[in-house]
């Protein structure tokens, strides 16, 4: 159990919180364990190779762990993490430090079973985390410094960087529309 990715399965990006009824899951658990997970970087990526790394069309995609290891992983954390809810259907297994900026992708460190039907879910973070990865492949923050703005509160980081909401967009300005995987975004 040292591994993890963030699965993109489309049923579970259409889940709302009403779908949840009345066992949703606490908000707590929007928040990874510090003890459990406390973030780990991939030692393969530095600020010096951003450009074959993260910042590569096909960085992510390569280091995204099998869905065999996913549904373990998330398992495993559901059982030893202080889940009401251990339906892994309504989770997603997601990484302290995003593999968009770094993030160790198997590491037990750096993963952690975030709720679907919450407010503060991890198709918000998702969006936080494509930000954060077109800032560093940008120029405009620092691979380490986006590494440990992810030590903090994500929700205060959304906050900060996208808006007050969890449907705020997350566009740097100028960059709306635009995909990571883009050379002709700016900054590049």
């Amino acid at each position: 159990m040292h591994k993890l990715f963030i699965p993109a399965l489309a049923a579970a990006a259409l889940m709302t919180a009403a779908a949840w009824g009345a066992a949703a899951p606490s908000e707590a658990n929007y928040w990874p364990d510090d003890k459990v997970t406390p973030g780990q970087a991939n030692p393969k990526v530095t600020q010096r190779n951003i450009r074959r790394t993260v910042c590569s069309p096909r960085w992510v995609k390569s280091q995204q762990p099998s869905a065999r290891f996913i549904a373990t992983a998330k398992s495993a954390q559901l059982q030893s993490v202080n889940y009401s809810i251990k339906d892994p259907a309504r989770y997603e297994l997601d990484y302290r430090i995003p593999i968009e900026v770094g993030g160790h992708p198997r590491a037990a460190a750096n993963i952690w079973a975030q709720p679907l039907g919450t407010e503060w879910n991890a198709l918000a973070k998702n969006k936080l985390d494509t930000y954060m990865a077109r800032e560093v492949c940008a120029g405009r923050m620092k691979l380490a410094d986006a590494q440990a703005a992810y030590q903090r509160d994500w929700v205060d980081l959304f906050r900060l960087y996208c808006g007050p909401g969890p449907g705020a967009a997350c566009n740097p300005p100028g960059t709306e529309g635009v995909t990571i995987a883009d050379p002709k975004r700016p900054g590049r």
